[in-house]
């Protein structure tokens, strides 16, 4: 069997990390594979899947986990005064207290030109965001939800930490189909109610 250039990627990334031979490519061969539902990004920042089960409209939601107890810092998928945004939808206060426009000012002070400052802060907060919690990895909400005729019947969700990219859709796609079933349950007997 021959290895596609992504699964061969993907192979290597994971026995970089300490993985063994076999599980390396069992996961490398999981990742190349991609996700199986057609995902959309919306315009509230969250990945999006749907399909349709026993007559019910399905859908599963990634969305960033708002958590601001976590480690002194916080991540949000909504803007934030002074935050500096580190990915299409996440927005980072650091936990020195920093923010974005307070380290700009403070470059300032130590005669930086305006734009430099700016841009000096905007790269130090992204460092202490790496340094914070890495680029590879996110807290996620993941959210399955069943309706009909555009009536939201049940929905359920859990938390969980990602690997960003293709990976977090397959991941999440497995946390809906375990999901899936509660769910539509719930739905089928909130329907069942509506109409006895």
């Amino acid at each position: 069997m021959t290895m596609t250039t992504a699964t061969m990627s993907a192979y290597l990334r994971e026995r970089a990390q300490g993985a063994p031979a076999a599980g390396a490519l069992r996961s490398a061969r999981y990742i190349a594979a991609g996700p199986l539902l057609d995902w959309t990004y919306d315009r509230t920042g969250r990945d999006v899947a749907s399909w349709t089960a026993d007559g019910l409209d399905m859908s599963v939601t990634i969305a960033p986990d708002d958590y601001p107890e976590q480690r002194g810092y916080v991540l949000s998928d909504h803007a934030m005064p002074g935050a500096v945004r580190v990915d299409r939808a996440l927005w980072y206060l650091p936990e020195s207290g920093y923010t974005l426009p307070s380290l700009a000012r403070d470059y300032r002070a130590q005669g930086m030109a305006r734009g430099i400052a700016w841009q000096a802060a905007r790269e130090s907060l992204e460092a202490e965001y790496r340094e914070d919690i890495g680029d590879d990895y996110g807290a996620v909400v993941v959210t399955v939800a069943a309706s009909r005729a555009g009536v939201e019947l049940a929905s359920g969700s859990i938390g969980t930490t990602v690997s960003y990219g293709a990976d977090a859709l397959r991941h999440a796609e497995e946390l809906a189909a375990d999901l899936a079933p509660e769910v539509a349950a719930e739905a089928r007997a909130t329907i069942a109610r509506i109409v006895a």
